[in-house]
């Protein structure tokens, strides 16, 4: 799906790079935390072609730490902007 969904090289490079993170996501708990900014608006636009990971919420293991801690890790309210959604790229 990547090699079709992604036309730019190096873009495609990223998402083979970081796919295990987005399969796992998938598979579990739908919440990623990483610092890896590129890769997160590669699967941003990606989401074109893979509404299925719009599911997946993408944390900044560094900046948003405080909000990972307080609330997604006791189950709170995670807000769209997270998502891996093409409006979303930062």
């Amino acid at each position: 799906i990547i090699d079709d969904g992604i036309e730019e090289c190096k873009d495609k490079e990223i998402a083979l790079k970081d796919a295990h993170l987005v399969d796992a996501a998938l598979e579990v708990d739908k919440i990623i935390a990483s610092n890896d900014n590129r890769a997160r608006n590669v699967f941003c636009k990606f989401s074109r072609i893979n509404r299925e990971i719009c599911a997946v919420s993408w944390f900044n293991a560094v900046s948003d730490s405080e909000f990972i801690i307080g609330t997604v890790m006791v189950g709170g309210f995670i807000p769209n902007n997270y998502s891996l959604r093409e409006e979303n790229i930062a």
